[in-house]
């Protein structure tokens, strides 16, 4: 339950408080919050970066006010982009379905033949609601083969190019693999292929997929328990 119905009647983000008096399992990308993600981080030093640089100073304003406003100004950004990643998301969830897309089209198509192109599959689950031993998860695209992540990013002509050689740029970590790792053994651990589709946010036909060829849910269990001892929660012992 990513949203509850609060005592106003309004719904709100599900804290761990609800969690406990619904017995709600963590998200597997709630569990993966606890570690280091170089990648992720590097985009938000950059988005601050980029907002120092554009952001004047108003007269007679101190450094922590400035300070305030540059990190405000990077949030934003990373709002924006998140949200484009949501729409992209479900735009190719809706090709999948064979329903058309209203924004992202081109980009969602462009995907979804990538993915074909990479699989050779026509057949697939897409947006499955699963639940693991002691978390939950929403798999992107899943079949008998395959259990597929998509990620959006902004991928400069220098990345693509590079994709294109026999030395492809680093675009995947290792919290993507395990995530992938959670969802194929809560559906059923069959060894599935885990594969990360990146997608172009502006840019159709833009897609880099990778492979993984090792499986790291021993790592992801770790963190399970992890959750688990710095929440005092676990849910699968609550009754």
């Amino acid at each position: 339950m990513h949203w509850v119905t609060g005592a106003n009647g309004n719904q709100r983000d599900t804290t761990l408080r609800d969690a406990r008096k619904l017995n709600l399992f963590p998200s597997v990308t709630g569990i993966l919050d606890l570690i280091a993600k170089p990648a992720l981080t590097n985009w938000l030093i950059d988005q601050n970066i980029l907002a120092a640089l554009t952001i004047p100073r108003v007269d007679g304003e101190s450094d922590e006010k400035l300070c305030r406003r540059i990190k405000h100004d990077g949030r934003e950004e990373g709002k924006a982009a998140a949200q484009v990643g949501t729409d992209i998301h479900d735009a190719i969830e809706r090709v999948w379905c064979g329903v058309d897309a209203v924004v992202y089209r081109e980009i969602a198509l462009e995907a979804v033949v990538a993915i074909r192109d990479y699989t050779q599959d026509d057949v697939w689950n897409t947006e499955t609601s699963v639940v693991g031993d002691g978390y939950g998860g929403k798999v992107d695209l899943h079949n008998e083969h395959y259990c597929i992540d998509y990620k959006t990013k902004n991928i400069t002509d220098e990345v693509w190019e590079k994709s294109l050689t026999d030395k492809p740029p680093k675009l995947a970590y290792d919290e993507h693999c395990m995530q992938l790792s959670a969802y194929d053994k809560a559906l059923g651990g069959w060894g599935r292929k885990l594969v990360n589709v990146f997608v172009d946010r502006t840019i159709p036909g833009r897609v880099i997929i990778h492979e993984w060829d090792v499986n790291m849910y021993d790592r992801f269990e770790l963190l399970v328990k992890f959750w688990q001892l710095s929440k005092g929660y676990s849910p699968e012992t609550q009754q």
